[in-house]
């Protein structure tokens, strides 16, 4: 009979075992999923210039540990985005390369004014690998025969290129190297050309140069010469992440922030 007893009671502790773990179980599943969900919950898309690929990501880890949110980014040349954001693609923010672009946006109401600011400058370099154009006077080397291809980002496509027209028709050499151009879709691929040795030179942003071991910048364009080189940001009209979307814009124009991105060869707007 004790022994009945004690069988019976090994069953119902085994049962209170099993039933309590699962409820355990349970709950814990339950607070990963709502974690899960609060995390995922708490993410931007950002649609950024492609001259801030090697910046922006570093950036965006450190805002991600501070604030508990995501940052996913779609690079590109500006005004390939700023286009694809007027056809309906809906990003929370656009960080361009240049004003035309977001003033773009900003004509067909796509984004929200008051949130528009720059947060960055930049300067423009002809850009050559390593040991090609020593000791040349930038100008004259380009036009030189020695320098049978440069290769700038496609005006039509990213405001690197209007850049870099701006300032050759600025010092005349424009119709001097037209045929020498070889037009890319942005100015990291314009970068890359060089890199590859597929062009002998390049017209890009200080900062791209300044990431790429390889690269030598033979000239720096006069500021003059061409429109001054802006980054503004703003968010999209549409987000439904508008207080997360204030706090990334924020976080950027700490002072902080903005010296890590001077040390990348930025120029600073402005520190709080």
């Amino acid at each position: 009979m004790a022994s009945r007893a004690s069988c019976h009671w090994d069953k119902r502790a085994s049962f209170g075992h099993s039933r309590r773990n699962w409820i355990i179980s349970m709950m814990l599943a339950l607070g990963l999923f709502l974690c899960g969900c609060s995390y995922s919950e708490r993410s931007l898309l950002v649609f950024s210039a492609a001259s801030l690929t090697d910046v922006m990501r570093p950036v965006a880890t450190e805002f991600e540990s501070k604030y508990e949110a995501k940052i996913n980014f779609s690079f590109g040349g500006s005004t390939v985005l700023s286009q694809q954001i007027a056809r309906g693609a809906s990003p929370d923010i656009f960080l361009s390369a240049g004003a035309e672009p977001m003033d773009r946006l900003v004509s067909e109401e796509l984004v929200e004014i008051e949130s528009r600011r720059d947060v960055l400058k930049n300067s423009l370099v002809l850009v050559s690998l390593e040991g090609i154009g020593d000791g040349e006077d930038g100008a004259s080397w380009l036009i030189s025969p020695t320098v049978r291809k440069i290769a700038i980002a496609d005006p039509a496509l990213a405001p690197a290129g209007a850049y870099a027209k701006q300032a050759l028709q600025s010092m005349g050499m424009w119709d001097l190297v037209s045929s020498k151009l070889v037009f890319a879709s942005d100015v990291r691929t314009a970068l890359a050309y060089v890199e590859s040795k597929h062009v002998d030179a390049a017209v890009v942003y200080r900062t791209d140069a300044k990431v790429r071991p390889k690269i030598q910048v033979v000239f720096t364009f006069p500021v003059g010469s061409h429109t001054e080189i802006v980054y503004p940001v703003a968010i999209i009209r549409e987000t439904k992440m508008e207080n997360l979307s204030w706090e990334f814009l924020e976080f950027l124009r700490r002072s902080d922030v903005q010296r890590e991105l001077e040390a990348l060869g930025f120029i600073p707007i402005s520190v709080d």
